[in-house]
């Protein structure tokens, strides 16, 4: 199943109110992709997110080391930043 979910700019108290709402929908598992300008609030919600799922390490940006990795209630997860990756060879090169 595939949602399409957009909201308007809104400040970082209600970004986090909406990942805990979301945090619920992913059951056991899912894909959450996150578009925006820099400064949008991706890695807010990314955070607020794996916090509602139970994650109860330090939540870090991937801008730079491209994944985080994480676990919650057993399950993996994992935090990509494709910011970066402007043409599919940069993922070959990447490794």
């Amino acid at each position: 199943m595939s949602t399409l979910v957009e909201w308007p700019a809104i400040d970082e108290a209600a970004l986090k109110g909406v990942a805990q709402t979301f945090a619920p929908l992913l059951g056991q598992g899912g894909v959450v992709l996150l578009e925006g300008d820099l400064g949008a609030g991706k890695t807010t919600f990314a955070r607020a997110l794996l916090m509602a799922i139970g994650v109860g390490e330090r939540i870090k940006s991937p801008t730079y080391a491209v994944v985080e990795s994480y676990e919650a209630n057993g399950n993996p997860i994992w935090h990509f930043d494709f910011y970066r990756f402007a043409d599919p060879q940069e993922w070959e090169d990447a490794g």
